[in-house]
């Protein structure tokens, strides 16, 4: 009875052999083909049938139900795969008609671009606050929170330099230049991403490995500055919605101060160390998110700047 159904078996698999076609060619990339669309299903469907053969003769008609709950276990994985497959493919089609219906419809792309921009400062601004906040009130979610925020906008901001070929198709034929500045204003943005996650990513550490918290005038200094970048960040978001950028010349003034109060910070930082009230590793963190927040607000202006360049010079395209 085994070697009839092993029989049996082996003349389906090789009856799927058969009813494999394939063009057969001399490159390397054919030969890996035709192996994986001819041996590999043989192969599979004659290792199968012979487990499933000696399976029965073992086990009975118990093996037949588990067999058959295992083809049906495959069947539904297929077919949620073969459904994800069908949703990208649709998603697919939605980007494509996307870039016809913004290709020609320019002020439309612009607006979704200014949006972005818009939302990345948001998000910026979230988590720097968060983490600060979490940090001196030593509240563990709201800096899980700025940390979760900063990773989801750092992997925003990396699919906005991977879709940056798509984007720039959405723009109007002609807009050389205006492709450039959009080009700057993404960079910077990976740039403020880059800038956040060294600023919260070594708190959050700090906090998770228990060491000592600041002191209690580092968080009084510290607090201050939060509340003044706070208010630099709305400024921001506000020229961007508004599209006043008559107000950039005021939002570098705002920066330098800002700038000013970091290295305001950094000496009283430097007088505890030499009073030996802080220890090497709270001096270097200090010091690490002094830094990161001045990269930060700089790449910050870049992007005001650079999507000012963009929005103006993609208006003065559209009127001619």
């Amino acid at each position: 009875m085994l070697a009839n159904i092993i029989l049996l078996n082996i003349f389906n698999a090789l009856l799927m052999f058969t009813n494999t076609t394939v063009s057969v060619t001399y490159s390397a990339s054919d030969v890996f083909a035709m192996f994986g669309n001819w041996f590999l299903p043989t192969l599979t469907a004659f290792t199968f049938s012979f487990i499933h053969a000696k399976a029965i003769v073992w086990v009975g008609l118990a093996s037949i139900v588990v067999m058959s709950i295992i083809i049906l276990i495959i069947l539904h994985q297929s077919q949620v795969a073969m459904r994800k497959m069908k949703s990208n493919e649709s998603l697919e089609n939605e980007d494509e008609d996307e870039i016809d219906e913004q290709a020609s419809n320019p002020e439309k792309a612009l607006d979704k671009y200014n949006n972005n921009t818009v939302k990345a400062i948001i998000s910026t601004s979230k988590a720097y606050i968060l983490c600060f906040e979490g940090f001196f009130n030593n509240d563990r979610h709201q800096l899980k929170k700025a940390m979760t925020e900063t990773e989801e906008f750092n992997a925003k901001a990396k699919s906005m330099k991977d879709d940056i070929y798509k984007n720039i198709i959405k723009l109007q034929q002609d807009s050389f230049e205006t492709g450039h500045f959009y080009v700057q204003v993404v960079d910077y943005i990976r740039e403020m991403a880059h800038s956040l996650h060294f600023t919260v990513e070594p708190v959050y550490s700090h906090f998770e490995n228990k060491h000592k918290p600041f002191t209690k005038e580092q968080q009084e200094q510290f607090t201050a500055f939060t509340y003044q970048i706070n208010e630099f960040f709305n400024y921001n978001l506000h020229l961007l919605k508004e599209r006043n950028f008559d107000l950039l010349e005021d939002v570098i003034v705002k920066r330098n101060i800002l700038v000013e109060h970091l290295l305001e910070i950094e000496k009283s930082q430097i007088k505890r160390i030499k009073n030996k009230e802080v220890s090497t590793r709270n001096s270097m963190l200090y010091f690490k998110i002094i830094s990161e927040t001045k990269n930060l607000l700089f790449h910050l202006v870049n992007v005001v700047k650079a999507q000012r360049d963009f929005i103006q010079n993609s208006e003065l395209l559209g009127e001619k």
